[in-house]
């Protein structure tokens, strides 16, 4: 549970911009990817190539593209592990 939450905070909004963006001053992760596919927000680009990259890998950091990830990869392990190991932690 502990780690749906946690994926669930993924929409929660956690970022404050000061001032406002877009009259918007309370953002989530997946708001800020939102605006950047609509257009609103200036979406990342390949500084070599001038192509937009994979957009969603660099609309965030990457810090926190990994924690999101490593949630995922928590809960898939949890889901498909056998559950008499995790009784005997």
């Amino acid at each position: 549970m502990v780690i749906v939450a946690g994926i669930l905070t993924f929409f929660a909004p956690l970022v404050s911009t000061n001032p406002p963006v877009t009259q918007i001053t309370r953002w989530s992760p997946f708001s800020i990817v939102r605006q950047m596919y609509l257009g609103k927000l200036p979406e990342p680009t390949c500084e070599r190539c001038g192509e937009p990259a994979v957009r969603s890998l660099l609309a965030l950091p990457v810090l926190v593209m990994a924690v999101y990830a490593l949630m995922l990869l928590a809960l898939f392990a949890l889901c498909f592990s056998d559950a008499q190991a995790l009784a005997n932690i």
